[in-house]
């Protein structure tokens, strides 16, 4: 929509450093991101992140390691979505094996995709919907239930999978 401000964000390999502050307009992001070795991104609460068609996240890409930490408030979460509110709009946000055990999500919306976890990391007081696949993937040898503190609504494969 023409009409509503936003902050365009576009990146494909990008090594960020810092806090994504809440500037009363959500972050449109244009393109896949990958964040590579280096990152330590962290977002205020009340960030919005809305994400075109094919775009997504991967953090700990190539190998390398990388650090997100979405910690919102229950009054203002940070909310990643798809820029249609259709199911599996977007490709998720991707937490791979090299991403930082310190990396983790509470009071996060994620919507229309789902989270990936290739490594186990705290994910508490979320909610997942309208994916594609499931809310949450994860590995097998990931022995978290993330049904216990979360929410999960909507997703074509069920809330959480392996």
């Amino acid at each position: 929509d023409n009409a509503k401000p936003a902050i365009l964000v576009s990146g494909e390999y990008a090594k960020p450093v810092g806090t994504v502050p809440n500037l009363g307009a959500p972050y449109a992001i244009s393109a896949a991101t990958n964040l590579e070795g280096g990152t330590d991104l962290s977002f205020a609460p009340g960030v919005e992140l809305v994400f075109s068609i094919g775009s997504g996240v991967f953090v700990g890409w190539n190998g390398a390691q990388a650090k997100l930490k979405a910690v919102g408030t229950a009054a203002q979460p940070i909310v990643f979505r798809g820029a249609e509110n259709t199911l599996g709009y977007w490709n998720g946000i991707t937490i791979g094996t090299s991403a930082t055990a310190d990396s983790g999500f509470d009071h996060v919306q994620v919507k229309n995709a789902g989270l990936v976890l290739r490594r186990s990391i705290p994910v508490t007081n979320s909610s997942f919907s309208k994916s594609a696949g499931f809310g949450i993937l994860k590995s097998a040898e990931d022995m978290s239930d993330y049904r216990l503190t979360n929410v999960f609504a909507d997703n074509a494969s069920g809330p959480v999978g392996m």
